[in-house]
């Protein structure tokens, strides 16, 4: 059972605003995709690439565009999508579309440790240097 989207994103020209990066080169791809039990991406109707919606995951991105990587593509494979009919979509497809982002605990960690490793070479600066053999 498809939804008329599935249906218009399955015709050979590309959902405007629908961009695949395959990860092997740096070309931009305008692609038409199809929401079945997988994600299908599509360039004049050849398949490029089927993705798991339990594998895919949003990358960061501005506003307005939707970023999305897959777990069993290319490490630098990414999918840009600004239709916000599709993004919607996608969003209840996904369930784990926000699995991996970086949170607030995250990037709290990150300056933590951050600030420690500053503030030990302060110490060492202040107490280790001078007490070091001259000689």
């Amino acid at each position: 059972m498809e939804s008329d989207l599935d249906q218009a994103n399955s015709a050979a020209s590309p959902v405007p605003g629908a961009v695949f990066f395959d990860g092997a080169s740096s070309r931009r791809r305008a692609v038409a995709l199809r929401l079945a039990d997988a994600l299908e991406i599509r360039e004049d109707g050849e398949l490029l690439a089927r993705w798991a919606f339990a594998d895919i995951r949003r990358a960061d991105s501005p506003s307005g565009l939707l970023r999305l990587s897959c777990l069993t593509a290319p490490a630098l494979a990414r999918l840009e999508v600004r239709d916000a009919q599709l993004i919607g979509e996608m969003a209840a497809r996904c369930d784990r579309l926000e699995q991996d982002l970086p949170n607030r605990r995250g990037v709290a960690g990150i300056v933590g440790w951050s600030l420690a490793a500053a503030v030990s070479i302060v110490l060492v600066v202040l107490f280790g240097v001078p007490q070091a053999p001259s000689g």
